[in-house]
């Protein structure tokens, strides 16, 4: 499996591949893969959300399973536009190979979406109205905390050998502009043109293509994501995968170790949230989150109000 880290020198998202004894200080020589650019660490993340409650009781984030996201085919959108990039290429400069792989590759990765991949979704605007909107009606907040956080996937032991290592990509920017997924469409084909056969390069790849590419229509939202993912993990992610109450809507849960580890079962430490904003108020009061219920919930932390008028 792969592993990944930001390289400070390029601002790029580099894999590193682990000995087999998974060792941090043997990694292999690093390969670029085409992505977006990533969020610095020192800028703040807000993540909308009607569960505060539900966060502060198991000090926990929740980075939902991409099947289930609100727009279905977001990632979709991103896949369809790879496909037609490949398509339109001309293939008299490609060898018979290339050509087969990646026609094999596009076709199989599109099912990654399907696969255990988890997206933490946030924006770089803390008082947004459309993500007020779509994603905090009920006591709405907004929590702001820096993209430096280090979010480790909380696991619950049940006698077996722990979460595989996976991908995690960081917060990285979501492209809206169309030239801009045009150029990472082109990237990401380019690479795995020239990584035939290497099916855990091209699944990054694709995935830091696919899951970081927005309609245009959605650009007011600014989204940055921070996304997991598991290329062959089996049943031993069945005990560190949740689900809401009341549904079918699986997430892993993110926290903070102060033991540094990958993974872990220790005391729970939310991330740090350096802000909460609270949505515009509602006509029904019932819906409007307090201040003081935010800080009776998540201790003496900074609240803000939206400077967004009533609504509805």
């Amino acid at each position: 499996m792969l592993s990944m880290y930001n390289d400070p020198t390029t601002g790029r998202l580099v894999e590193v591949r682990p000995s087999a004894m998974g060792d941090a200080s043997d990694f292999g020589a690093p390969s670029l893969i085409p992505s977006t650019p990533v969020v610095p660490d020192a800028e703040l993340v807000w993540i909308y959300t009607s569960w505060l409650d539900a966060i502060a009781t198991s000090r926990s984030l929740q980075a939902s399973a991409t099947i289930s996201m609100l727009d279905s085919g977001e990632l979709a959108y991103g896949a369809e536009g790879l496909e037609e990039h490949f398509a339109s290429l001309d293939r008299r400069h490609l060898s018979d190979e290339q050509v087969s792989w990646v026609t094999m590759a596009l076709s199989k990765l599109s099912n990654i979406r399907l696969s255990p991949t988890f997206a933490l979704c946030g924006s770089l605007h803390g008082d947004q109205l459309a993500l007020w909107r779509e994603y905090a009606r009920n006591q709405g907040v907004a929590l702001a905390l820096p993209a430096g956080a280090d979010l480790k996937v909380l696991e619950e032991r049940r006698g077996g050998a722990g979460l595989p290592m996976g991908m995690r990509t960081g917060w990285r920017r979501v492209l809206y502009s169309r030239p801009q997924q045009v150029e990472l469409l082109r990237e990401c084909v380019a690479y795995m043109l020239d990584h035939v056969g290497d099916v855990e390069r091209c699944a990054a790849a694709y995935l830091h293509c696919v899951a970081f590419v927005k309609h245009p229509a959605y650009e007011v939202e600014q989204e940055v994501r921070s996304v997991f993912y598991w290329s062959d993990a089996g049943q031993q992610l069945d005990q560190f995968v949740r689900y809401r109450p009341g549904t079918q809507m699986p997430f892993i849960e993110l926290a903070q170790s102060d033991g540094g580890v990958a993974n872990f079962t220790g005391e729970r430490a939310l991330p740090s949230i350096r802000a909460v904003a609270l949505a515009p108020p509602q006509r029904d009061v019932s819906r409007n989150r307090t201040e003081a219920s935010v800080k009776t919930l998540l201790g003496d932390v900074e609240v803000v109000r939206s400077r967004i008028p009533s609504w509805l």
